[in-house]
């Protein structure tokens, strides 16, 4: 590697900060195009997006990616402009960026299946060929067996302790079923990821006349991904933007923006104050907030319809 083991850590932390820069920068897009006529933020104005942007950058999550090196914030980034560009028709541009989030496939996997239904062809097309040319990289300087490393580094990443079901830190619903007693047999990937599939495909029928390309409609696919195929509690750093501008679809409510921060508030509770009352169902408590969060965030791109698309889309 041409970096020591600090200059590495120094430039991922700034990637990940200027990624982090990139989210507040497309919420504040968002919020501004969405409720600000003419660009006259008023005193509620800048108070709300005060509150929304203390949420998406103080929240302990954001600091646990960034010191742990982890890359949520950067494939989070990814998606957000992605998803904005494609619904601009700037297919090529996000083609590209969804090339890098693919980096996380299971962020972006639901993100993919979406745009197959919506028939993005030129983006599918284009996220493939920059994600051959990703992948090359690392090909040149080590060859084929690079590809036996990453298998076995995936072998063992699934057999460490933080994965198996009922950890805390293992943030999907099926762990949360066997944390709770129920088998595990029912609830295995192929099935979970199917029923995402099957809601994905719901979720679309309802949507795909409208036109939308709502950034609720991301927070919905990446909630669902989080909760059915794979989540991690550091992951819950790239909801916190999206889930904020799926709530703003229904509107100035700041009955759902407390609602909102109450929720992100319980998943912020240390892990260790909860284990201190000594009930284990609620070490759960992150994946369950969660999947409260994402039912407001499905209510919400359920209910936008075509203002949605037409406000929030660009």
């Amino acid at each position: 590697s041409p970096f020591s083991l600090g200059a590495a850590k120094l430039v991922w932390t700034v990637l990940s900060l200027g990624a982090l820069a990139l989210i507040v920068m497309a919420l504040y897009r968002i919020y501004s195009e969405t409720f600000v006529s003419g660009g006259d933020w008023g005193w509620r104005d800048r108070a709300i997006f005060a509150v929304l942007t203390t949420i998406v950058v103080g929240n302990p999550f954001v600091a646990h990616v960034v010191w742990t090196g982890q890359t949520t914030l950067i494939i989070a980034a990814a998606l957000i402009w992605a998803w904005r560009f494609i619904y601009a028709g700037k297919d090529l541009a996000g083609g590209v960026l969804l090339a890098l989030a693919a980096c996380k496939p299971q962020f972006s996997v639901l993100v993919f299946f979406w745009l197959l239904l919506d028939r993005k062809f030129l983006v599918l097309a284009s996220a493939t060929v920059a994600a051959v040319l990703f992948a090359a990289v690392p090909f040149v300087g080590t060859g084929f067996s690079i590809v036996g490393q990453w298998l076995g580094s995936m072998q063992g990443y699934q057999g460490e302790v933080s994965k198996v079901l009922g950890v805390s830190n293992n943030s999907n619903l099926r762990s949360v079923l066997f944390a709770f007693g129920l088998s595990e047999k029912p609830f295995n990937l192929l099935w979970d990821a199917s029923l995402a599939v099957l809601v994905t495909f719901i979720v679309w029928l309802r949507q795909k006349d409208a036109g939308t390309g709502g950034v609720a409609v991301l927070a919905v696919l990446i909630g669902l991904a989080l909760l059915f195929v794979s989540g991690r509690d550091y992951d819950y750093a790239a909801l916190a933007p999206l889930l904020v501008a799926a709530l703003y679809l229904r509107g100035e409510s700041l009955v759902l923006l407390t609602t909102l921060t109450g929720l992100m508030v319980a998943m912020f509770v240390p892990h260790r104050l909860v284990e201190t009352l000594g009930v284990p169902g609620l070490l759960m408590w992150r994946p369950i907030t969660l999947a409260l969060i994402f039912a407001i965030a499905g209510w919400g791109a359920y209910s936008s319809g075509q203002r949605a698309g037409n406000r929030v889309g660009a």
